[in-house]
Formats: C-alpha cells, sequence, structure tokens
C-alpha cells in the first residue's frame, strides 16, 4: 500500500544479477511496477486541477506505466506467469483508454492501442463476470473510437 515504498524495491528487484535469466519474476515485477507508476499517474491526475505542468506529469507517469505492462506483454509474452500477462494486458488497455480520454479522444493511435490490448485481455479469458466488465470497458473505447476517429466521408 505505500507506493514510495514499493517503487525502489520493485527496482531492486529487476535490477538484480541474474533476474534477467528468470522471465518469470521479471515479468511481476514490471506488472507490479507499472501498477505503483499507474496509481501514481492517477493520484497526480486527480490533485492537478487546472495545473498544466501537474496534468503533462500525470501523463508522463502513464506513459511510464504503460512502458512497464508493455514489457511484459511484449518481451515476456507466454513466458511471463498467465496472470502477470493477463494483468499487464488489461492494465495496458486501461492506461491507454485513459491517455485517450486525456487527450480528449485526439489521441487515436492510444484509444486503437487500448481496444487492441482489451481485446487480447478478454481472449485469456472465459466466461464470467470478469470477462463482462473488460468487455463493457473495450466497448466503451470502440464506442468512442468509432466517434472521435472514425474517416471522414470525401465531401
Amino acid at each position: 500500500g505505500d507506493l514510495a515504498k514499493a517503487k525502489p524495491f520493485l527496482q531492486q528487484v529487476i535490477d538484480a544479477p541474474g533476474s534477467e535469466g528468470d522471465p518469470g519474476m521479471l515479468a511481476g515485477a514490471y506488472t507490479a511496477l507499472g501498477h505503483v507508476m499507474f496509481a501514481e499517474a492517477s493520484a497526480k491526475q486527480a490533485s492537478a486541477g487546472a495545473d498544466q505542468a501537474a496534468r503533462k506529469a500525470a501523463f508522463d507517469l502513464l506513459e511510464s506505466a504503460v512502458l512497464q505492462y508493455l514489457r511484459v506483454t511484449e518481451l515476456y509474452g507466454e513466458r511471463a506467469e498467465r496472470s502477470d500477462l493477463y494483468d499487464s494486458r488489461v492494465s495496458a488497455a486501461r492506461v491507454f483508454a485513459t491517455m485517450f480520454q486525456l487527450t480528449s479522444d485526439a489521441d487515436c493511435d492510444a484509444g486503437r492501442s487500448a481496444y487492441r490490448y482489451y481485446g487480447a485481455a478478454y481472449g485469456m479469458l472465459g466466461a464470467g463476470a470478469e470477462r463482462n466488465q473488460v468487455g463493457r470497458e473495450a466497448q466503451e473505447v470502440k464506442t468512442r473510437l468509432d466517434k472521435a476517429c472514425a474517416p471522414k466521408p470525401p465531401k
């Protein structure tokens, strides 16, 4: 629960000699580090108000968080624990969705990335409440994406 204490510990795990030989451990550490950064970004965003510098700092933290998740999804993939892979996919989707929202749905690449990662996470789940929730979140992004980023018909 103490983000300030978790971050250096996770970095120590990542930097430990021999850690590169344990992709499962690294995937777990990067997933947790992404969670820490996402929580920091959310807290900073909530307190930023109209302060543009604070809003930019929150956005930068979101970018750092998504990089941690992408390390797991793209570098470790199937070598990661299934729970870490799912957690990183759904968390990456949520970060991208937040970034899409923060740009007033102007960053269509972030919106498309959110939808893609929601789909990847959704595909990992069996029927149930969690799958339904991920599906609803994906559909919300898809609706906003279609509205904001659909190609405009020629005049």
